[in-house]
């Protein structure tokens, strides 16, 4: 096998023993866990105090399991297998290879292995991380049956290059350092998250106001349709082509209206069209986008806003397009007042569902907003977009940062 290009040293700066190469059976005991009763969801083994660990556990913890969504009683003991502090759980079926470390007793089901490494031979946190670089290799592995699984047999002859247990506990501690710095910045941006939807709640329910630049208040919020704030009312794009998409105009599509940023035209795909078509369908500065369609209710209607300045964008026929007048919106602040639930409440109670739900330009158009004075509109969309700002920054340093971790790994582990 390969030798890691990441070692660490020794207390007295002396490089540690070479690396044995060995399979996990001799490092660790691998057990399954156990739940042998049908039906699975028998109320009688459940609704005590033992934890009762399942595949959905492991997939949203961790390093450590902290918690659990079910816990069986004595009966339900009985029928399955109890394991220790430290254990390392493993999913084997539908989620290949995620990991977590028990921090208290657990019982685990038939779709989870219990890895508990053995004393001298393996220091627990590291063997997660050995384990979790081989998540590719054990997917690749899995079964295809009803549900993808793998086996006992493919995960007690998997291969580590084994530093001592000396070594391993630095490498633990210093992966340990990183993730907690992941789980800071995790944090920091769901903190940053939830700040803007209750100053959005506070702005749109009108329990904050802005001020003047004279430290006067603002005029009253008005009433009006969407159709009253549109320049022109409401078009339909394009026909996307797909003989004609990899060249000529930008086009905006349906996934634009997803993302958590204004509409990019960077990445924007191409669709060749007449040069009269594309007049007649040309995106200016302001012009909002609405879906007309969508598998699920809730998902009608969603919006999003183009900010750019080029000269050669379009849009697709699955959405629905108008042009709010300036002189009584602020576009970047309709990027944000049309999420506002209550304004998605009216969109989704207006659409019409068969098959899937739609809407059309008629409905949007009875659409009530609730709108300041553009000023005041100018100064609630600069405070959201400062928070916007501080999010993207915040989770562009948690990537970054992961994918130091990712390099960690790479290195750390062959």
């Amino acid at each position: 096998m390969s030798v890691p290009k990441l070692r660490f040293k020794d207390e007295n700066g002396q490089d540690f023993p070479d690396l044995e190469v060995k399979k996990l059976e001799e490092i660790a005991n691998v057990e399954r866990g156990k739940f042998s009763v049908r039906p699975r969801n028998d109320p009688k083994y459940f609704g005590g105090n033992i934890p009762f660990v399942q595949t959905g556990d492991i997939v949203s913890s961790d390093l450590y399991l902290t918690k659990f969504s079910q816990t069986l009683n004595e009966d339900g003991l009985k029928v399955s297998r109890l394991f220790p502090k430290d254990t390392i759980l493993v999913t084997i079926a539908a989620n290949i290879g995620d990991t977590t470390i028990t921090s208290f007793e657990v019982a685990c089901t038939d779709s989870v292995v219990a890895i508990q490494a053995l004393q001298n031979c393996a220091v627990p946190v590291w063997l997660k991380y050995a384990i979790d670089t081989k998540k590719e290799e054990l997917d690749s592995k899995a079964t295809q049956n009803a549900q993808r699984n793998i086996n006992l047999q493919v995960l007690r002859p998997l291969i580590f290059n084994t530093p001592t247990v000396q070594e391993q506990s630095k490498i633990a501690n210093f992966l340990i350092a990183v993730d907690e710095k992941i789980s800071q910045l995790m944090q920091k941006c769901e903190l940053l998250a939830r700040y803007k939807k209750g100053v959005m709640q506070q702005v749109f329910s009108q329990e904050l106001r802005f001020k003047d630049d004279g430290d006067g208040d603002f005029p009253d919020w008005q009433k009006d349709s969407l159709l009253n704030v549109s320049e022109s009312g409401f078009t339909n794009g394009v026909f996307n082509d797909p003989s004609k998409v990899g060249s000529g105009y930008k086009l905006i599509n349906v996934l634009d209206m997803y993302i958590d940023s204004t509409i990019d035209d960077t990445k924007l795909n191409l669709v060749e069209l007449s040069e009269d078509e594309f007049n007649r369908n040309k995106v200016k500065y302001g012009d909002t986008f609405f879906t007309r369609s969508s598998l699920v209710k809730e998902g009608i209607a969603h919006s999003n806003v183009y900010l750019g300045r080029s000269e050669d964008v379009t849009f697709d026929g699955h959405l629905i397009r108008m042009s709010p007048k300036k002189d009584l919106i602020n576009p970047m602040f309709f990027y944000y007042l049309l999420k506002n639930p209550q304004i998605r409440r009216q969109f989704v109670t207006r659409g019409k569902t068969t098959t899937m739900t739609t809407i059309g330009q008629a409905d949007i158009a009875t659409v009530i907003l609730n709108f300041p004075s553009i000023k005041e509109q100018t100064k609630i969309a600069d405070f959201l977009t400062s928070i916007d700002e501080k999010i993207t920054e915040a989770q562009i340093y948690l990537d970054i940062v992961k994918q130091y971790k990712q390099g960690l790994l790479q290195q750390m582990f062959v």
